[in-house]
């Protein structure tokens, strides 16, 4: 309020008007103008408001770089351009229905993906335009956004690449693989899953449960199994699965739970088929059966030939003992005098005997090692008595050959615990083999002394015959195997010697080798154990 003030000839009127209101909202309104141009320039959106005929009245920043970018126009080109001429070229065709829905209808327009290329690069926006309505509720401005999703895009295709690659990945699977969700039902498979069930059609399985599947006497396992894994546990299990036609599949599973922020969203599985394995078993099974028939109808044929020996060793004997007898009694003259002519086929028949005998003895060898008694009672024996006993009884036979026997044992060799007629009867092999081997005028030379294996004695055997080549070699020890060769005078017997020897000497926990070199002789070594006093 005022009052008039008088003054000496003068009159002075004052009026006061309170617009603290209308300043408040001056501010207000300019605050509020600040805040839509800062959020109008703040955001990262692109923004141009148009008129209601769709001409650019202005821009935010982002827009106008975007546009000199895209179209090369500067901003000072902007205001009053058509809006048309900013737009890509998919909006051209529609832009009157476009226009009606903003401007007729006041509804929004959105387009959720635009491409457009700038610069070799490619860009997608989000395109929307909103309607600004005045306070009647009539159309007064447009909004135009664009918001740029060119990255969201980026992710998506190679989401959906990545996708398409893990899809291929799992089809070409020679396994079956399915996926299903918390609750067990099924929600993807592949091919190979499809196909063990004898289904055409993913949404057949879809439509199944895991107990529809299995068959009858499985579901109580399989039920137990997916507790398991909704439980949190891997599980591996094998089961039968039932085909469309009822017939079982045998499989084996391998499945585990999905977790995402420690809740169970689904399980995976894949299951492989186990038909060829089962059937690859069930030959191996049988083919066991009939090797287990086999075995055992060779050890009852092994039994025979062993009776059949012993008791045709046995039978042979008698008979052969009373030539040998006979030939003995002709031979030294107590049946009378033989003329030259008899006293040599005499001596044939003594040589045949001997051989026979020997035969018969070996062949009783074999029996005996293979039922485990050929060896008796260990004694310890001096190694210069073995050595001399088999030099002395094979020195006639090797002086009529024209062969030089020798032997030498090493100073102070501990006794050996051994069976010693068996002991001899193998150095009387190998000395005998050497006589039958080395030409004339060849040399054998029986010799022991301390082995590098530790508690054992080595005893070698060494001729100076033809040599053994090496893939004779392997075969020595072997049952009724004779070496031959051109340079070889004939040897007799069966071709046991070597394997009763070498029975008799891994018998005492010893072992028997031969090196050789053809042309260069051949030298048979074995080892016996030292004897340990008592």
């Amino acid at each position: 309020a005022a009052s008039p003030q008088e003054s000496p000839g003068e009159v002075f009127l004052v009026c006061v008007e309170d617009i603290t209101a209308e300043a408040r909202e001056r501010a207000a309104l300019r605050e509020a103008s600040e805040r839509e141009a800062g959020l109008f320039e703040g955001v990262p959106v692109k923004i141009a408001v148009l008129d209601r005929n769709f001409r650019i009245l202005r821009c935010n920043q982002p827009m106008q770089e975007w546009l000199s970018e895209a179209l090369g126009i500067d901003a000072h080109e902007l205001e009053g351009l058509p809006a048309l001429d900013i737009m890509p070229q998919e909006f051209r065709a529609d832009w009157k229905h476009i226009l009606r829905r903003v401007l007729v209808e006041g509804r929004s327009f959105e387009q959720p993906r635009v491409h457009q290329e700038v610069g070799g690069a490619d860009h997608f926006h989000r395109v929307r335009i909103h309607p600004l309505l005045d306070e009647q509720g009539n159309v007064r401005e447009a909004l135009l956004l664009f918001e740029e999703v060119s990255e969201y895009v980026r992710l998506e295709r190679r989401l959906a690449e990545t996708t398409d690659y893990l899809n291929l990945l799992i089809e070409s699977l020679n396994d079956g693989f399915y996926a299903m969700d918390a609750e067990g039902r099924f929600t993807f498979c592949n091919q190979a899953f499809l196909d063990m069930l004898g289904l055409r059609h993913p949404e057949e399985l879809m439509r199944k449960e895991p107990r529809d599947i299995v068959m009858p006497d499985e579901v109580g396992k399989v039920e137990r199994m997916l507790e398991r894994r909704r439980r949190g546990e891997k599980v591996f299990f094998e089961t039968s699965l039932r085909r469309s036609d009822g017939t079982p599949l045998p499989v084996q599973i391998s499945s585990a739970p999905v977790f995402r922020g420690g809740n169970l969203v689904g399980i995976v599985g894949i299951a492989h088929d186990l038909s060829e394995r089962r059937r690859l078993e069930a030959m191996v099974e049988q083919s066991h059966q009939d090797l287990e028939r086999a075995y055992e109808e060779l050890s009852v044929l092994d039994k025979m030939k062993s009776d059949f020996i012993a008791i045709a060793s046995h039978e042979l004997r008698t008979p052969l003992s009373i030539i040998k007898g006979y030939a003995d009694a002709f031979q030294f003259g107590e049946l009378g005098e033989l003329t030259p002519f008899q006293m040599d086929k005499i001596k044939i028949i003594n040589a045949r005997a001997d051989q026979m005998t020997k035969i018969i003895n070996d062949l009783l060898d074999i029996t005996r090692l293979e039922e485990g008694r050929l060896v008796g009672k260990k004694w310890p024996a001096p190694v210069e008595e073995l050595i001399a006993n088999a030099v002395s009884e094979y020195g006639n036979q090797a002086e009529e050959s024209g062969l030089s026997l020798e032997s030498s044992v090493e100073e102070g060799l501990p006794p050996v615990s051994v069976d010693v007629w068996r002991v001899h009867q193998v150095l009387e092999n190998l000395i005998g083999n050497a006589i039958k081997f080395t030409p004339q005028g060849g040399k054998i030379e029986v010799s022991a002394r301390r082995s590098p294996e530790e508690g054992m004695v080595e005893f070698e055997v060494r001729d100076t015959g033809p040599g053994i080549p090496l893939h004779e070699q392997k075969r020595l020890f072997t049952m009724f195997y004779q070496v031959e060769t051109d340079s070889t005078r004939p040897a007799g017997g069966l071709g046991l010697g070597l394997v009763i020897s070498k029975g008799i000497v891994e018998s005492h926990g010893g072992r028997i080798w031969v090196e050789s070199e053809p042309g260069k002789g051949s030298s048979f070594k074995f080892t016996l154990p030292v004897h340990e006093g008592d």
